[in-house]
């Protein structure tokens, strides 16, 4: 019986990491990113390698046309998972946009500073 009692309880630790990963994925609607960043650290990199085009707060307006406000990305990727394209940008760029190298890191920091610039409405619709 108590072999039996330690193996559920070992289960349960075990378990409930990605449970609570599961339930913050589905409070929020977006699945969560590959790797936790840093907001600072992404507003920095944001200054320094994206400000020459992109407006790099929540309200701004880019220096270039064809730039989107980093407040109208993070609207846009409010749903989605913002690391893969930021990703795919590093690899390939993204229209006029071109490749910009960045790190695992990199990318996670700044879609974790993108996170922040955006607050999704609530479903006020819910069952409680």
């Amino acid at each position: 019986m108590r072999k039996l009692l330690i193996y559920a309880l070992a289960m349960a630790a075990l378990m409930a990491p990605s449970m609570s990963l599961a339930q913050s994925s589905r409070s929020t609607g977006v699945a969560d990113d590959a790797i936790p960043g840093s907001p600072a650290r992404g507003a920095a990199f944001a200054a320094k390698q994206c400000a020459s085009c992109h407006a790099i707060t929540s309200d701004g307006v880019s220096p270039r046309s064809d730039a989107p406000p980093f407040g109208e990305v993070a609207k846009k990727y409010a749903d989605y998972r913002l690391d893969w394209e930021l990703e795919a940008i590093a690899s390939v760029g993204h229209y006029a946009m071109p490749a910009k190298a960045m790190t695992a890191i990199q990318i996670a920091d700044v879609t974790a500073y993108l996170r922040t610039l955006y607050d999704k409405p609530r479903d006020d619709h819910r069952r409680r």
